[in-house]
């Protein structure tokens, strides 16, 4: 488990946001992968852990496949699948798809990215970490059975953490197709 308890109070003492930061060549890298993805980009970690146990956190397939189809009636939007989880093998992959390990896009790289692009999508993961220290709008799905009482202390009865902006939404629930689809791309923040 990522605690952010150290931040927290590092935050409440000196008042600002953390954000990461990257060095030069990773950012030219990224702005020129970024270049040729859709104006609007999604990136998206769907974690996948074997052996799979129900409280990972793994991501269903077919919920984010359904999502996916359901989104990319908009044209404008594209989705970037990131990290080196396998994917599900029920995402049918389409020209507004990108799966960065495909492209063999390097980790730093990618991480870089989720705060060049226009929101995050995902499990709490280690990548979902990028989202965490950006300004780009996330929603982070937690198991509800998962690291209990860790997320209690790092987030109480809130939906984020101590210094998250507005539109940074951590969600102890599965997600489902009916909530991802009530997901507004042109409304919610730059997602």
């Amino acid at each position: 488990y990522t605690s952010f308890d150290r931040i927290n109070k590092l935050v409440n003492i000196f008042k600002i946001k953390p954000i990461l930061e990257w060095n030069k060549k990773t950012i030219f890298k990224s702005k020129k992968i970024r270049k040729n993805l859709p104006k609007k980009t999604i990136v998206v970690h769907l974690k996948n852990i074997f052996p799979h146990k129900e409280q990972e956190s793994n991501a269903d397939g077919k919920v984010w496949n359904d999502f996916f189809n359901h989104s990319l009636n908009n044209k404008k939007v594209g989705f970037l699948l990131i990290g080196d989880d396998n994917i599900p093998e029920n995402i049918n992959f389409n020209k507004n798809i990108f799966f960065a390990k495909k492209l063999k896009i390097p980790l730093s790289i990618q991480l870089c990215l989720v705060s060049m692009c226009n929101g995050f999508l995902g499990m709490a993961s280690g990548p979902s970490v990028a989202a965490n220290f950006s300004n780009v709008p996330y929603y982070i799905f937690k198991h509800p059975k998962h690291d209990i009482k860790e997320i209690e202390k790092e987030i109480g009865n809130k939906n984020k953490l101590h210094f998250a902006n507005k539109n940074q939404i951590i969600l102890r629930k599965i997600p489902t197709l009916d909530f991802l689809k009530k997901i507004d791309f042109n409304s919610y923040g730059r997602i």
